[in-house]
């Protein structure tokens, strides 16, 4: 920790472009003495700032140097930074400041007659958050940094510290007269975002091929399985019909059982039981009686044209 000894700021060039940072004091207990008017322990400069600007150790030291008496105003002047401030804008000064790993912080003395006086003792109390330092500066030697932060190397002068509510919105002279482009790292940020969406898009498309990929192999699988229960019930349905019928197991062959087995089951019972009364009632009988009389029948014809061919007439009652 250093203490503060060091040269007052010079008067700064009107030429010059200033900018202005924010840093609020939360997470930090402040300590408020009304006797004194003072507040310790308020941040008065961080390493990075809300501005997307990085802070080198000379550049903080400069500051540190530079900021021993800082006058201290209520807001910034929105128009110009390097503008003279009006009487009532004055509510105190820095009167001591200590430099630490993550900035530089301070003793700040407050006009006890200003109209805010006590509502800032109040949020330093109570609400810290509620407020914070804002350096008025004009950089010396700047840079880009490769995450685009806009690294300050080293600071030429110290304006003031103000006292705001929110971030510094006038970060610049040139962007306080209209300079509205889009940053070059917040537009590489969005680049980045959408190269990123787009590999996603890319992923996911792919990812919902693979399920219907998936899904097509599962459907299938389930419809060989059904296929396969399907062929399994009506296989031993018809073993039950021909059971049911008693008819005896050499007189319906693979053939007539395969014919049975592709059509419903419901179908199937009444062709066993249709074949099974053929069977029975026709052994006997000559091959005319049970072919309609054209010779187009079960019989066989010749000596045994009274026995009855089962996988023939199997077949014709599957095309009636």
């Amino acid at each position: 920790m250093t203490t503060a000894a060091a040269s007052p700021a010079a008067p700064a060039s009107r030429s010059e472009e200033f900018l202005a940072e924010f840093f609020d004091s939360r997470g930090r207990k402040l300590t408020v003495d009304r006797e004194a008017s003072t507040v310790s322990g308020v941040k008065l400069m961080g390493i990075e700032s809300k501005n997307r600007r990085r802070f080198s150790a000379e550049a903080l030291k400069n500051i540190f140097e530079l900021s021993d008496g800082a006058k201290i105003n209520v807001n910034h002047n929105s128009r110009d930074l390097s503008a003279p401030r009006d009487y009532g804008d004055r509510i105190g000064s820095v009167i001591s400041r200590t430099l630490e790993s993550d900035g530089i912080y301070g003793t700040i003395k407050i006009n006890p007659k200003h109209p805010l006086a006590e509502q800032f003792f109040w949020d330093a109390e109570n609400a810290p958050q509620n407020c914070g330092m804002s350096p008025v500066y004009a950089p010396h030697k700047t840079s880009r940094a490769k995450d685009g932060f806009l690294l300050v190397e080293s600071v030429a002068k110290v304006s003031s510290i103000d006292l705001v509510a929110d971030p510094a919105t006038t970060n610049s002279l040139k962007e306080s007269q209209g300079d509205n482009s889009m940053p070059e790292q917040l537009l590489a940020e969005a680049l980045k975002a959408k190269s990123d969406l787009e590999g996603q898009v890319t992923k996911l498309t792919e990812q919902v091929g693979k399920l219907e990929g998936e899904k097509k192999s599962l459907s299938e699988s389930v419809a060989t399985l059904t296929a396969e229960k399907q062929k399994g019930e009506r296989a031993a349905a018809v073993t039950k019909f021909i059971a049911e019928a008693k008819l005896p197991a050499d007189s319906v062959s693979a053939e007539t059982r395969e014919l049975w087995e592709s059509v419903e089951v419901e179908k199937a019972e009444k062709l066993v039981k249709n074949f099974a009364e053929a069977f029975n009632t026709g052994r006997a009988k000559p091959k005319s009686d049970f072919d309609g009389g054209n010779g187009s029948g079960g019989g066989t014809g010749g000596e045994n044209s009274g026995q009855f061919d089962s996988k023939k007439f199997a077949s014709n009652l599957l095309k009636r």
